[in-house]
C-alpha cells in the first residue's frame, strides 16, 4: 500500500464524509481527493519527478497536507523541517536532502530569503499566502486548470514517502527517511493502540515535521476520519476547537494537556466528545494522568477512558506488552536514524525494517489480533498502555 493510494482508497469509501477542516474551510474526502490530484499535476509541471525531495517550511495547514500527499502521488518524497529553524539550519537540510524545491509562507518567509543564497541544489519556490515574492510560484497556481483525475504514476511500498530531520539538539539534524510502508504500518498501529473508529475527529496541532503529527494525520485517512488543523497552538483556542469541531481523539505531549488544563474557564467548555487520549514524547506523571482522566472522562457512565504513551521517532510505533509500571517507565527512541545525508542508505535500512514486521503479511485480522495480544507485531517503540475505568 502506498500513501496516494491511501487516500484514493477513502474517497472512494466515504467520498462524503469530512477530512479536514482549516479555520472557516472545510473538505470532503472527494474534495480533498481533487485538489490533491490537482496540485500533484502542478508539481509534474513544475519539474518535480519521482524520488525528488521537495522541503517544507511550513506550519500546519490545508496547503501542507495537501502537497505533501499530491507528492505521494507523483512519487517524490516531501521532506518537512522545523518551522523555527534559522536561516543556517534551512541551508543544511535543503542541501544535505539535495531537495529540488521549497515551499514556505509568510511565517518563514525572512529566514528562507536569508538561506535563499546558500541553496545549492534548490531550483523552484512555492509561497504558500497572500503577496508572493516575485521569484516565488504561488501554491495556489499549482492546482489551477489541472485534473482532478490521479496523475499516472506507479508508486511502490517500498519507495521513500518521506524524511523528517530530527531538531539537530546533539549536532547536526540527521535526516530519518521512510518508505510508504513503513507510514502506512504506522498508521494502522496507531489506529490500533489508540483504539481509534471510523470517523474519529482528532486535532491536528502536533507539528507535522514530526512524527507525531504525521501519524495523527494518517491514521485519520485510514479510519475516513477528520482531521482539525491548527497552525499555532493556544490552550483556550484548542478547548474551543474541541467543543466545536466535536473532537473525539487528542495525541498530544504531556505539557499540551497541562496548559490545558490550566485553562481558567476549563469547565465551562462542553468536551465531552473526546473519548480518546494519548500522548508521546515525554513520560507522563502519575498526578497529571489522574487529572486527564478526571478532567476529559466520557459524560456516560459505561465508558472506559484510555491512555496511551505511544513514542517512536521516525518510524512505526512497536506493539509490545506494558511494563509492570506504565506511569514510572522512561521513553525510549524506537526509530532507526540514517547516519550523514539521508539519501545514503535510507531506503536500504527501510525495507530491512519492513522485513521485520510480519504483521503487514498477514494482514490487519493478524494485526489486530498481535495488538490485543500484545504479540511482537512491529519493533521499535514503546507501548505503555493503562485502561482507566470511570466510576458511575
Amino acid at each position: 500500500m502506498d500513501l496516494g493510494t491511501l487516500l484514493e482508497v477513502a474517497a472512494d469509501r466515504h467520498p462524503g464524509h469530512g477530512a479536514l477542516i482549516d479555520g472557516p474551510q472545510r473538505w470532503t474526502y472527494a474534495q480533498w481527493r481533487a485538489r490533491v490530484n490537482a496540485v500533484a499535476h502542478g508539481f509534474l509541471a513544475l519539474g518535480v519527478r519521482r524520488g525528488a525531495r521537495v522541503v517544507f517550511c511550513l506550519k500546519n495547514r490545508e496547503p501542507f497536507v495537501t502537497a505533501y500527499f499530491a507528492l505521494q502521488k507523483i512519487g517524490a518524497v516531501p521532506t518537512p523541517i522545523n518551522f523555527r529553524f534559522a536561516p543556517g539550519e534551512i541551508q543544511y537540510c535543503v542541501n544535505d536532502a539535495e531537495a529540488v524545491a521549497l515551499l514556505y509562507e509568510p511565517a518563514t518567509r525572512e529566514a528562507v530569503s536569508a538561506a535563499r543564497p546558500g541553496l545549492a541544489s534548490c531550483a523552484r519556490f512555492v509561497f504558500v499566502g497572500e503577496d508572493p515574492p516575485p521569484d516565488a510560484v504561488p501554491f495556489e497556481t499549482l492546482a489551477q486548470g489541472r485534473p482532478a483525475e490521479a496523475p499516472v504514476v506507479k508508486v511502490g511500498e517500498e519507495e521513500l514517502s518521506l524524511i523528517l530531520y530530527t531538531s539537530g539538539t546533539t549536532g547536526r539534524p540527521k535526516g530519518v527517511p521512510r518508505t510508504h510502508r513503513n507510514y502506512y504500518a504506522g498508521a494502522l498501529a496507531h489506529s490500533l493502540q489508540c483504539h481509534y473508529a471510523w470517523g474519529e475527529r482528532t486535532l491536528g496541532c502536533m507539528p507535522l515535521y514530526h512524527t507525531m503529527g504525521i501519524h495523527s494525520l494518517l491514521s485519520m485517512v485510514v479510519l475516513n476520519g477528520a482531521f482539525v488543523l491548527m497552525s499555532d497552538w493556544d490552550a483556550p483556542g484548542a478547548l474551543r476547537l474541541i467543543e466545536q469541531e466535536r473532537i473525539s481523539a487528542l495525541y498530544l505531549i504531556p505539557t499540551l494537556y497541562y496548559e490545558l488544563l490550566r485553562v481558567p474557564d476549563f469547565d465551562r467548555y462542553d468536551l465531552s466528545t473526546v473519548k480518546q487520549l494519548a500522548y508521546a514524547g515525554a513520560p507522563m506523571t502519575s498526578a497529571l494522568t489522574k487529572a486527564c482522566v478526571e478532567r476529559f472522562r466520557p459524560r456516560r457512565v459505561d465508558r472506559d477512558l484510555h491512555l496511551y504513551h505511544v513514542w517512536s521517532p521516525g518510524g512505526a510505533p512497536g506493539l509490545r506488552g506494558p511494563p509492570r509500571d506504565p506511569l514510572a517507565h522512561a521513553d525510549r527512541e524506537g526509530g532507526s536514524r540514517a547516519p550523514g545525508r539521508a539519501r545514503r542508505g535510507g531506503q536500504a535500512r527501510g525495507a530491512r525494517r519492513d522485513r521485520r514486521q510480519p504483521g503487514l503479511r498477514r494482514g490487519l485480522p493478524r494485526l489486530l489480533a498481535e495488538a490485543r495480544g500484545h504479540g511482537e507485531g512491529h519493533p521499535g517503540g514503546m507501548v505503555l498502555h493503562r485502561r482507566h475505568g470511570l466510576p458511575g
